[in-house]
């Protein structure tokens, strides 16, 4: 039976009132408030979390992710052929609507620099978007932490194995409210890219292998005198320390994934 979940943060709108007011005549709408709490990712996790079936839809409540894509995410969830199915405003036949020449530049930028540092958000067109179904049976929400504002980014980063299709839509203008975008937005992303980054990690990883591998070397040389020998036991020293550090800091969204057993659905 399909439920709609409505994650409210305590707003002041009207919201859980209204919620309340639909899921007394209708069973399947449910309401989760959360008290004390605030922030987009969070709150979606916690509706995942808290989710009763395999096939989960995230999207906004305010009509600008139409619900008539609802079925074709499903579908290309529950078919078995994609783990994550994106609603992308980037993918062929998809669109925006009423935006500014500013709006579509940082939307652009945003894409084009989770490409650029996040290896695994290139299985889409569209990494950064807020419309996506999930298969609760290979998706885990337990394994994404939701520091970020783009949740979506962070599920397919803490995911790399899963499969990822594209469903185009339009995004509709915004009727009443006010876009949330701002510079404390702006900086939340890069600062989310920067954490789920591997080139950092990778960097700092190189540069400490070299610094175990030049001590290493240095006192190897000192007690033996061998310049071969100890070039070699220093070589041996980094790569180890590479090889081991690369799979627990640089990677490590593929150790924590690996750390869990998902059957195949």
């Amino acid at each position: 039976m399909l439920r709609n979940s409505f994650v409210d943060d305590s707003s002041t709108d009207g919201t859980i009132e209204e919620v309340e007011r639909l899921s007394r005549a209708d069973p399947r709408v449910r309401l989760i408030v959360r008290r004390g709490e605030k922030g987009l990712s969070r709150a979606v996790l916690e509706g995942l979390r808290r989710a009763r079936s395999r096939i989960a839809v995230v999207m906004d409540a305010d009509l600008q992710h139409p619900p008539e894509t609802v079925p074709l995410l499903v579908e290309k969830v529950a078919g078995g052929g994609a783990e994550v199915a994106v609603a992308s405003r980037y993918a062929p036949g998809g669109g925006v609507e009423g935006w500014s020449v500013f709006r579509r530049i940082i939307s652009r930028g945003a894409v084009l620099l989770a490409w650029l540092l996040i290896p695994e958000s290139r299985k889409t067109s569209d990494p950064v978007s807020g419309f996506f179904a999930l298969n609760l049976g290979r998706v885990k929400p337990d394994i994404v932490s939701g520091r970020g504002f783009k949740i979506l980014l962070e599920i397919i980063y803490t995911n790399p194995y899963a499969r990822v299709v594209d469903v185009p839509f339009t995004f509709r203008g915004r009727r009443r409210g006010s876009s949330k975008l701002g510079p404390s937005t702006i900086l939340d992303y890069l600062l989310q890219v920067l954490q789920l980054s591997s080139m950092p990690r990778f960097m700092a990883v190189g540069a400490l292998g070299s610094l175990v591998n030049l001590v290493v070397y240095t006192l190897a040389f000192t007690a033996t005198g061998i310049h071969l020998l100890s070039s070699l036991l220093g070589f041996e020293a980094g790569l180890i320390h590479n090889a081991l550090l690369h799979d627990k800091v640089t990677f490590r969204n593929r150790s924590l994934w690996r750390s869990h057993s998902f059957p195949r659905s």
